[in-house]
């Protein structure tokens, strides 16, 4: 069977480096921005738990990826994989729409809480309205290429690289200067199992950009030789920056306070001696939200085209732009959902949303990662430690049982009619194919 990889008309143009700054910028966007203060709602001064928690799964799911996408290269991603595991073509398609709405709740979220407090530093615009605007904006620019998204996207991770080094510059020196409180580190009132969950699950989803990176393995240069230690050293370089802000962070500022914020991170930027102007700071905010809410429509669009190409969905998604080579039906598509679910769901229900539907893709491909070992591909690709996939899918199963235990009716519902419209295209599909 011939690989999506082999049949792309998609444009190598990433090298290693550049795959870095993108899947590091992905990652940082999202939770430490907009979520370390729900994290914080959860457990107190113990959020430092949940993100290294969530790292840890993270990490375990992250080498079946570097294992897979040696293996099986091609923008369908996860869906690619499952496929060569199972060949069950309900089951390929059932993944894919998976990811797809996971990226897409994704880019909802962070288009959504663009027009949240850091965006009401400088103006107070509706919100619908902003988060559209963001959509529209960040599609025309994947538009034009992926030189040109990843050229963006190294200017905006190296902002928000350095946002996140100030705020670490800023609660110290309030630390130093007799503020906070360490004691909350160690804090246990508020932890419980659940608790624990929740919070995990929510931090979790800062970690998504891993997965993303997945989906531009065409478009990378050499992809077998260089996702493996990209995709492991950019993990480790967010996750250290997520722990070191977030303790600091919880002990400079009362987490309740931290909490009540759609900013989190402006009421660590106010404190102290060293305090920055909200305003600059809501502005570093406001590119590294955007960063993730850019890598997402990206990677989602790659994976609709993949599907498409792979026969999965209707082939009118594997259209190119002639000049540009980038899959405009695609990204369309993907940009008008996304804008939708941005006007319908808030933040922290989204992530929630996007959270869930990846760790039942994550059991899934950690499974695929055990069952293509064996594959004549396997031969020649990375290989992990034998007992990482395994734990892995143990890791996510826990996690995704917590999350389908505790969501509430209406998120059920929500995920259960867009699975149904997804439904459309697979018999759409079928009918093209007959």
């Amino acid at each position: 069977m011939t690989s999506v990889g082999e049949r792309s008309g998609l444009r190598p143009a990433i090298g290693a480096r550049l795959l870095y700054l993108m899947v590091v910028g992905d990652i940082l966007g999202a939770g430490i921005y907009i979520l370390v203060g729900d994290v914080a709602g959860e457990l107190g001064g113990m959020a430092w738990l949940a993100f290294g928690t969530a790292f840890g799964i993270a990490a375990l799911s992250a080498a079946a990826y570097a294992e897979l996408t040696t293996r099986f290269p091609g923008s369908a991603g996860s869906a690619l994989y499952v496929d060569r595991a199972a060949g069950i073509p309900a089951l390929t398609f059932a993944v894919g729409m998976a990811v797809m709405l996971s990226s897409l709740m994704t880019a909802a979220t962070t288009a959504r809480a663009f027009a949240g407090d850091y965006l009401a530093e400088f103006i107070d615009a509706p919100v619908v309205l902003v988060a559209g605007g963001v959509v529209a904006a960040l599609t025309a620019l994947s538009l034009r290429g992926i030189e040109s998204t990843a050229n963006a996207n190294v200017v905006m991770t190296l902002v928000e690289i350095v946002g996140l080094l100030v705020v670490l510059v800023i609660a110290t020196a309030a630390i130093a200067d007799g503020g906070g409180d360490a004691g909350r580190l160690v804090d246990t009132s508020n932890l419980a199992i659940g608790g624990w969950l929740s919070a995990t699950a929510l931090a979790f989803f800062a970690f998504l950009g891993f997965e993303d990176a997945a989906h531009l393995s065409e478009e990378v240069h050499d992809p077998r030789r260089t996702f493996p230690p990209v995709l492991f050293a950019a993990v480790a370089t967010a996750s250290a920056l997520y722990l070191a802000v977030t303790v600091v962070s919880t002990v400079a500022v009362d987490p309740d306070v931290l909490a009540a914020s759609d900013g989190p991170l402006l009421e660590v930027a106010g404190a102290g001696p060293l305090g920055v102007p909200t305003r600059w700071y809501a502005l570093v905010a406001l590119v590294a939200v955007t960063n993730t809410c850019l890598f997402a429509l990206v990677a989602s669009s790659r994976l609709l085209y993949g599907m498409a190409v792979d026969g999965h969905v209707p082939a009118t998604f594997s259209r190119l732009l002639p000049a540009r080579r980038t899959p405009v039906v695609a990204s369309l598509a993907m940009a008008v959902i996304a804008a939708a679910m941005a006007a319908t769901g808030a933040v922290s229900d989204l992530a929630e949303a996007a959270v869930t539907l990846l760790l039942a893709v994550l059991v899934a491909v950690n499974i695929a990662a055990v069952a293509t070992r064996r594959s004549p591909e396997a031969a020649h690709g990375y290989r992990a430690p034998t007992w990482m996939a395994p734990l892995g899918a143990v890791a996510a199963s826990v996690l995704l049982v917590h999350q389908l235990a505790t969501a509430s009716r209406a998120d059920l519902v929500r995920l259960a009619l867009l699975l149904a419209v997804s439904g459309v295209l697979w018999v759409a599909a079928r009918v093209q194919r007959r």
